[in-house]
């Protein structure tokens, strides 16, 4: 099973001879929230604490939610709030996760699945 946030964060928080408290201060929140994200009581973090969060471990808010960095270059236009918005959900950073596995060709026919999901949806 892969690190979920929590782990992340407690891990990193860790690495850096930080306390609970420390960290809620530089992000703006009390030692118990931080204790919450780390025992993955939370599942919905605004971006901007995301934002704040990765800041103050010193990590990219892509490795905080799933683990992993996306290559900044080939994804320039993703700014990391927009980024954090769409992977605040667990259902969100498995899918990502998921993705991150496939081919090219696999990745051309989910997006043609979703597609056509969405036309379904939509009616």
């Amino acid at each position: 099973m892969s690190e979920t946030m929590g782990e992340r964060i407690y891990k990193r928080r860790i690495e850096l001879n930080m306390t609970m408290q420390e960290l809620g201060d530089k992000v703006g929140v009390q030692a118990s929230a931080v204790n919450k994200w780390e025992k993955g009581l939370v599942e919905n973090i605004k971006a901007s604490t995301i934002k704040k969060l990765s800041a103050a471990l010193e990590i990219s808010p892509a490795y905080l939610m799933i683990g992993t960095d996306v290559d900044h270059e080939k994804y320039s236009y993703v700014n990391s709030a927009a980024f954090a918005e769409i992977l605040l959900d667990r259902d969100s950073q498995e899918l990502i996760a998921e993705i991150n596995t496939l081919n090219k060709n696999e990745k051309k026919e989910l997006l043609t699945y979703a597609q056509f999901l969405k036309k379904k949806r939509e009616g």
